[in-house]
């Protein structure tokens, strides 16, 4: 009952009294600094594991640079496994580059932060807000940074089959659902078209053929994670309706690559070049108290905030892959892809 009455006197506070609250120039100005530090973290965090997206939806898209029959079917299931490096496991970060949240006990010397591939250690950070002179004026609290995913590795399935269309063209699609994370989660969805260029050079002796092959994808990749913790009454009115945070990926991907058949084995490498947008947003019950003089929650002035570090870039990657016949209709693949990053991919298929 006492917790009950809490709550309804503090949302009764900053309901009547938000034109005190925001219809003075400091209450405006934390909020507005608050919002910029949330920011400027969050990009630092977050970074790093949506860059990482874009290397483990990227690999082992074509399965055989060979000239498919129309209407042949492959289809897998693929593990894939991506190498989580130490540099991008943490960040350092001072009290000078943020000007209302700050973490506790530093002063001016750098903290290291972990970032969404780091470990699940946390850092408080302490931030402020006038309420005015009627509500108790500056209102301190604290906040837990994000955790990390605390692995070594990240590992995920997904399904992906393709079917032979005419003129040595190939459609195919990827699909995985959620899969958790210790802190987080990932989803990742595509497809891609191929045409083999083999066709276009004959050759007198087809065991010493080179086969080769290009590949055009789309990929959206969504990672999610729990965004700052807190046990703080005031703090957890601020987080209301910001209580996740993610990061959309959208990569448009081309690749060559060539192979050489051995036996029941054929030898794949290629050159994988994409362009990746993203985006970021906060999620949550969208419920906050907090309120601007436009009438906007928290959550939506973060949200139209993030469209600022919206991003584009572009990775070159080396791919290299082998593919074994293992019995009438079954198959085992695995591939290797390298450049910032390194991911394996390993694969048991069928095709028909």
């Amino acid at each position: 009952m006492q917790k009950l009455m809490r709550k309804a006197f503090l949302m009764l506070t900053i309901f009547f009294g938000s034109t005190a609250f925001y219809g003075q120039t400091t209450p405006t100005a934390d909020l507005n600094d608050l919002i910029n530090d949330a920011v400027y973290f969050t990009d630092r965090y977050i970074t790093p594991m949506t860059d990482a997206a874009v290397y483990q939806a990227s690999s082992n898209w074509m399965v055989s640079t060979k000239l498919r029959k129309l209407g042949q079917v492959t289809g897998g299931v693929y593990f894939n496994t991506f190498f989580v490096p130490n540099r991008d496991r943490t960040f350092n970060l001072s009290n000078t580059e943020m000007r209302n949240l700050q973490i506790k006990d530093a002063g001016l010397t750098p903290m290291v932060m972990q970032s969404a591939l780091g470990s699940d250690q946390q850092t408080t950070l302490e931030g402020r807000i006038d309420l005015g002179i009627d509500f108790g004026g500056v209102q301190a609290f604290t906040l837990d940074t994000p955790q990390g995913v605390g692995q070594e590795t990240i590992t995920y399935p997904y399904a992906m089959a393709s079917v032979g269309l005419w003129k040595g063209f190939e459609v195919s699609g990827k699909f995985s659902a959620h899969v958790q994370l210790v802190h987080g989660d990932y989803q990742v969805w595509g497809a891609g078209l191929k045409h083999n260029l083999g066709q276009y050079f004959k050759t007198t002796n087809p065991k010493n053929r080179l086969d080769s092959a290009v590949m055009f994808s789309y990929c959206n990749e969504v990672v999610s994670f729990d965004l700052f913790k807190s046990t703080n009454s005031l703090a957890q009115s601020l987080l209301s309706g910001i209580e996740r945070l993610q990061g959309v990926v959208s990569t448009y991907q081309l690749q060559w690559n060539f192979s050489k058949n051995w036996n029941k084995f054929e030898f794949m490498g290629g050159i994988i070049g994409n362009y990746s947008d993203f985006e970021y947003k906060v999620m949550g019950s969208d419920n906050s108290m907090i309120t601007t003089t436009d009438g906007e929650t928290l959550n939506t002035k973060l949200n139209n905030r993030f469209k600022t570090i919206a991003k584009s870039k572009y990775n070159l990657i080396g791919e290299v892959s082998c593919r074994y016949h293992i019995y009438k209709y079954l198959y085992a693949q695995s591939a290797f892809a390298f450049g910032k990053f390194t991911n394996l991919t390993a694969a048991v298929q069928v095709e028909f």
